[in-house]
């Protein structure tokens, strides 16, 4: 509801108007108020009437209207609507229609398509333009168009000698040219032929992470994630707002992952937007930058003060060693906004921060506030970190668009003692470990919310040495647990520890070696939901839920299980349009934390997962996104717009 009090002004409107004997005998009467209350609702219902009529001037133009108002504007233009669950794509249908129609077929609007309806990135290609064939006197002169890495000409034999080129074999700027394939498009099998439109998708997003503390080695050698694994660097979103400026994009355009070659042909483009590094004599200069393959961790350009190796998400100092701290900035992909993340948090601006942390380094206990806000104000790392006692309400958050990195040295303890009804809230934070240390809860809390948190699920670093995941223990009570939009690993109860409610939305929890939830007694509910690993609960309420170990729940005459999928063997409460599942390791692009595919349905995983949520969705984290109904939506526009007789074939990039 909006913030403009006008509830209370119509109350206090009408309740003037009353004659003040009847508002006197209202307040001395045996059950005094009843007036009062009926004039408020009235106000309600008045202050709903007014909102309306201001709303009259702006429901007639698309980018003011309220969501029902949009299908009238449609109507007017005469478009056909795509799924009201696609709330942005329909409106911005609506808005540019006109402009649709008057480049109706060309490869601008189809391009812009993608973008608009969908929300990602994408590059369209005529794959007959990708056709080796026997040139005529009709075609252009081939040199200019000849590729731009390995020289190709158009339809021509490919030239082989040039290995970046054939690192683009297959995507959508493939400079090698195909035989024609006159099979259904299915996988890499009937991609090219005359009547064939490639609609290459990029799916994931590229978030910023500025002044980060990378991981270090030792004096030389650093990754840029600082939990010390491999992350492959993304290239940030890069294209023009203007779409009167409109042309295909470049390769380092799009949010993908960049390579070696890519970093060094379009280093001025990429650095230091998307790649910087800072060492304590500066920020380094573009041409004393260098990409490499620091697999052996070895490299020795001349002239050069820094190797990056953005495929692996690693760096490498030539010459001296940095005498200080080194900062980089950088870009990660990822599907969506769950687990911490640099991502737009706003809701934490309503707090007033009563400490703040930044610049890295110990935060004590001290350094804590028992009842207030704690804020981190960047995007450092941090350790090591002080338990707390006394907990009364207290509040540990990252501010906005940052991404602080916790590592613990022991078990971090949040512990009420002798006050009860405590709180707790963690936000925006990544905790990780030097060794098998856990989140402990003690004494008694009224709420405990987890939100926007990763909690290290684990993994292997540069190195190869094992990442130990970060558990959550609560060996206390808790009234109500809320886990919201995080990544977790192993969440248990321990000794007389109790969580009498659990809610779960839209979150990863992830231990292969444990059970990743085992909850002896409460109440479970979850929302779309991934579980990597086994689930031990007493009782559970799933809706768009995706297990991937054996769910033992304990009462299963009370809950329900519906529209989710679970292994087959599984003890779950009532089933509802769910799925008993037997092989989910193909299901996912990836597995391993910090891949850019973490977590994502893969295009093998069932049709009965990848579109079984109750709307349609796919079953998981990311149900929320849409992204099959955001697929019919772009399929649907672009029969609409598309030239007579050609075959539209959707390609997942990432």
């Amino acid at each position: 509801m909006p913030n403009d009090n006008f509830e209370r002004y119509f109350a206090e409107k009408i309740w003037e108007m009353i004659p003040a004997i009847y508002r006197h005998e209202d307040g001395i009467a045996q059950e005094p108020g009843v007036l009062r209350a009926l004039v408020e609702i009235l106000a309600e219902q008045a202050a709903i009437l007014r909102r309306s009529h201001d709303r009259l001037w702006e429901d007639q133009f698309i980018e003011f209207c309220n969501d029902w108002a949009v299908p009238y504007i449609a109507d007017l233009v005469g478009t056909r609507l795509v799924s009201a669950l696609n709330k942005r794509g329909r409106r911005v249908d609506v808005a540019k229609t006109i402009y649709y129609r008057r480049r109706k077929g060309t490869l601008r609007v189809l391009e812009e398509l993608i973008s608009d309806i969908t929300g990602w990135e994408g590059v369209l290609v005529e794959n007959f333009r990708r056709l080796g064939r026997t040139r005529h006197g009709l075609d252009p002169e081939p040199l200019p168009l000849a590729g731009r890495f390995s020289g190709t000409m158009p339809g021509g034999w490919a030239d082989l000698r040039q290995q970046r080129a054939s690192e683009l074999a297959g995507g959508p700027f493939d400079e090698f040219h195909h035989t024609a394939d006159m099979r259904q498009h299915s996988g890499v099998n009937g991609r090219y032929g005359i009547p064939k439109l490639a609609f290459h998708l990029y799916r994931l997003a590229a978030f910023k992470v500025e002044g980060a503390t990378p991981y270090e080695i030792n004096d030389w050698s650093f990754t840029f994630d600082p939990s010390g694994r491999d992350i492959p660097l993304f290239m940030p979103r890069n294209r023009p707002d203007d779409w009167d400026e409109w042309r295909s994009a470049l390769e380092w355009e799009l949010p993908a992952q960049i390579r070696c070659r890519v970093l060094n042909y379009a280093k001025n483009a990429l650095v230091p937007a998307a790649v910087n590094v800072e060492a304590p004599e500066g920020e380094i200069a573009l041409d004393q930058i260098a990409a490499g393959d620091l697999g052996e961790w070895s490299a020795n350009p001349p002239g050069k003060r820094l190797v990056i190796d953005p495929e692996r998400g690693r760096l490498l100092f030539l010459g001296d060693a940095p005498d200080g701290d080194v900062k980089v900035t950088y870009d990660y992909g990822f599907s969506g906004e769950i687990g911490a993340g640099t991502y737009d948090r706003r809701d934490v601006e309503s707090l007033t921060p009563d400490q703040i942390h930044q610049g890295g380094g110990e935060i004590p206990a001290d350094g804590i506030e028992n009842e207030g806000v704690t804020q981190i104000n960047d995007s450092a790392t941090y350790s090591p970190i002080g338990s707390k006692n006394k907990v009364r309400d207290l509040t540990l958050q990252a501010a906005n668009y940052q991404r602080p990195y916790l590592r613990l040295e022991s078990n971090w303890t949040f512990n009420t003692l002798e006050t009860e009804d405590s709180e707790l809230t963690l936000d925006g934070l990544w905790i990780g470990s030097a060794g098998n240390y856990e989140i402990i809860l003690r004494g008694d809390y009224e709420r405990v919310t987890i939100r926007h948190c990763t909690f290290d699920p684990g993994g292997i670093d540069a190195d190869g040495n094992t990442i130990p995941p970060v558990s959550l223990v609560i060996e206390g009570q808790v009234e109500e647990m809320i886990i919201d939009a995080s990544i977790t690993g192993e969440i248990k109860t321990q000794g007389d520890g109790v969580v009498e409610r659990l809610i779960v939305r839209d979150s990863i929890l992830d231990s292969s070696a444990t059970p990743a939830l085992s909850l002896d007694s409460g109440i479970v509910e979850m929302e779309r939901v991934t579980v990597f690993g086994q689930l031990v609960v007493h009782r559970l309420w799933a809706s768009e839920a995706l297990i991937t170990g054996v769910a033992e729940v304990t009462d299963t005459q009370n809950g329900c299980f519906r529209f989710s999928a679970a292994p087959e063997g599984s003890r779950l409460p009532r089933p509802y349009e769910s799925l008993m599942i037997k092989d989910s390791k193909h299901y996912f692009t990836s597995r391993q934390f910090g891949q850019p595919g973490y977590g994502q349905l893969s295009q093998t995983a069932p049709e009965e997962i990848r579109r079984g949520a109750e709307n349609g969705s796919e079953i998981g984290a990311f149900s929320a996104l849409i992204n099959p109904i955001k697929l019919d939506s772009l399929r649907a526009k672009v029969e609409e717009y598309m030239p007579f007789g050609l075959i539209p074939i959707f390609i997942l990039e990432t």
